[in-house]
């Protein structure tokens, strides 16, 4: 057996015996930035108005209703996700929350300026390491694949 084939059944032997960590990661990772992400428009009003003032320049009904309940579908979801509870239900919260948010606000922008507006919003290292993660564990299984077959 190839050696890459060998370090790849290593590494996947590996992640059947830990997947409830990943699970935990991803939840804590992606939970708590939800938490950060929001944690200023629920401790500071101002923030808040803020941010209604941005959902009412989109033309959100009750621009100042939907910002506490946007921020308390994040900040909740966020937190349900990192303590481990209700994950289902926290998660279709948040992809709720997203998907209007998308549908309501990225819908009416057109495509060059969303992205323009949106890449002014980039995590770059966050971005940098998904990339990595993806190519690398694409790589492994194209090489994997191909010592498998010769």
């Amino acid at each position: 057996m190839h050696a890459i084939a060998r370090w790849h059944n290593a590494v996947e032997r590996a992640c059947a015996r830990r997947g409830d960590f990943g699970l935990l990661v991803l939840r804590v990772v992606a939970g708590g930035h939800l938490v950060y992400m929001t944690q200023d428009n629920v401790f500071s009003w101002a923030r808040m108005e803020e941010f209604a003032r941005f959902l009412a320049q989109f033309g959100f009904p009750w621009p100042l209703f939907c910002a506490v309940l946007s921020v308390a579908g994040q900040f909740g979801g966020g937190l349900a996700l990192v303590l481990g509870l209700y994950t289902r239900v926290a998660g279709l919260v948040v992809a709720c929350n997203f998907l209007v948010g998308i549908w309501l606000v990225v819908s009416k922008q057109p495509y060059p300026a969303a992205f323009a507006e949106g890449s002014r919003h980039l995590d770059v290292v966050l971005g940098t390491v998904n990339t990595g993660i993806l190519l690398l564990s694409s790589l492994t299984m194209a090489l994997a694949v191909r010592s498998v077959q010769t």
